[in-house]
């Protein structure tokens, strides 16, 4: 019996100490492998976010962000930050999400055997390049060219002038000065006098002079510079008639006088035979180009069958200063301009049409001036440069209203100049116009926009001052981009005026 017992009592402890060791193994190993896994798991998704955020921050925001803000941010802050960024980073940023997801169950999945890895996509990156650049390569190129051949357009030529009231002029010539021709500026009291200058010559040192001789009395001393017209680029297909882009701006028109200072006019084209134009020229070549006065007169007064502009029973006042130079170049010289801003001044006009581009004048300024306080306003096209073209002139000097041009779309032109002297936006990408020697054309240019501010203007000008039209000119756009004025679309786009 004992025997027995002993015998039950060893094959029963055996039995219960192997379940038992069975048991606690299987509770042991369940419990370890658990404990690991969930720490295997923690620390993946710990180091996969640490490290796709690193990636992210270093590679996405230190690399785009910080050099496209530098490099563009002024130029390209309505463009490029609210319509390009947003999108791009939201796209981004769903992107790495869903990686992120589908690389960490790929990982778990093989139990964790290898190393983390987290790579930037190749393609993302290479569609980031691309966009960049197709963003800005056709305005950035495009605008250097433009800026190359606007810069041609300010060499100095072998003059220099001198402008002050008739005293003045006799004081100078007293003392010495040999002036090559004097003319007289009836409307605004002054004469201009050129004066031949040799190749050492310094502008600096000439005004110092003529300004130590005449005194207190007011005297204007500078180059005479050279101004490039706003070479329109042209487009496909018919374009838009002026009558049909902002239509209010035609309706119930009043008569009006607008001056403009451009090119010579085709008066035989079908769209202008029966227009109120009167043309002057300040040129010294008896033939000159007229494409570009042509095309800007188109708008502002043509009128066929076929063909309607802003203000078709308006007088027009054409003063006609660009001639085709030696390298076959568009110029106009700061005399031209003087002399056709002050005829206009004296046929009354209300607003004066500029649209042509140079560097800033002493001389040019001071005539703007005095015309605008005579209650004159003058309006110029912003220039086509492109986003990182410098400032151009006249439409840059204080007084001035600047114009751009935008599409139909409300988009700015991709050429026009970006700036704090922007004023204003107007239609001027693809609009339909006239052409020399007949027919039609489209083109695009902040030339094109400044006959709908001009028309605009004019018409309030009949019932307010001239700063009172200019404000509510500002006070009615449409505001585009960023809040408020800004440098790109300036107040905004104009909007017509129904009385």
């Amino acid at each position: 019996e004992e025997e027995i017992e002993e015998e039950i009592e060893e094959e029963i402890e055996e039995e219960i100490e192997e379940e038992i060791e069975e048991e606690i193994e299987e509770e042991i190993e369940e419990d370890f492998e658990r404990e690991i896994e969930e720490d295997l798991e923690d620390d993946f998704e710990r180091e996969f976010e640490e490290e796709l955020e690193e990636e992210f921050d270093e590679e996405f925001e230190d690399e785009l962000e910080e050099e496209l803000e530098e490099e563009l941010e002024d130029d390209f802050e309505e463009d490029f930050e609210e319509d390009f960024e947003e999108d791009l980073e939201e796209d981004f940023e769903e992107r790495y999400e869903e990686r992120f997801e589908e690389e960490l169950e790929d990982e778990l999945e093989e139990d964790f055997e290898a190393d983390i890895e987290v790579d930037i996509d190749d393609e993302v990156e290479r569609a980031v390049e691309e966009a960049i650049v197709d963003a800005i390569a056709d305005d950035i190129s495009e605008g250097l060219e433009a800026e190359l051949e606007v810069a041609e357009s300010r060499i100095y030529t072998d003059e220099w002038l001198v402008m002050a009231e008739p005293s003045a002029i006799v004081a100078l010539a007293e003392e010495g000065y040999l002036f090559e021709t004097v003319d007289e500026l009836t409307s605004l009291g002054l004469q201009l006098a050129t004066v031949a200058a040799p190749a050492s010559f310094e502008i600096t040192d000439a005004r110092t002079a003529v300004l130590d001789i005449v005194g207190e009395r007011d005297a204007r001393v500078d180059r005479n510079h050279l101004y490039a017209a706003g070479d329109p680029q042209p487009e496909q297909g018919q374009g838009l008639q002026p009558a049909a882009a902002l239509q209010a701006v035609t309706s119930t028109a009043p008569t009006l006088r607008i001056g403009m200072v451009d090119s010579r006019i085709d008066l035989d084209h079908s769209a202008l035979r029966a227009a109120g134009i009167r043309q002057r020229d300040f040129v010294r070549a008896q033939a000159a180009p007229m494409e570009h006065g042509t095309a800007v007169a188109s708008i502002l007064v043509g009128a066929s069958q076929h063909y309607t502009g802003l203000a078709p029973a308006s007088e027009l006042y054409s003063a006609s200063v660009f001639e085709s130079g030696t390298d076959g170049r568009t110029v106009a010289t700061t005399v031209a301009l003087i002399k056709a801003v002050d005829w206009l001044a004296g046929e009354q006009v209300d607003v004066i049409n500029l649209s042509l581009a140079g560097p800033p004048n002493q001389l040019l300024g001071a005539v703007l001036d005095r015309v605008a306080g005579q209650g004159v306003l003058v309006l110029a096209a912003a220039g086509n440069g492109g986003p990182v073209a410098p400032p151009r002139y006249p439409a840059a000097h204080p007084g001035v209203l600047a114009v751009t041009a935008v599409g139909a779309d409300k988009r700015v032109y991709r050429l026009a100049n970006r700036g704090d002297y922007i004023d204003i936006a107007a239609p001027g990408v693809n609009l339909q116009h006239a052409r020399p020697g007949g027919g039609y054309g489209s083109s695009s240019g902040t030339s094109f926009a400044v006959p709908f501010v001009a028309v605009e203007a004019a018409r309030r000008l009949k019932t307010s001052n001239a700063e009172a039209a200019r404000q509510a000119l500002f006070d009615t756009a449409e505001d585009l981009g960023a809040p408020g004025r800004d440098p790109v679309y300036g107040h905004g786009l104009l909007r017509g005026y129904q009385r």
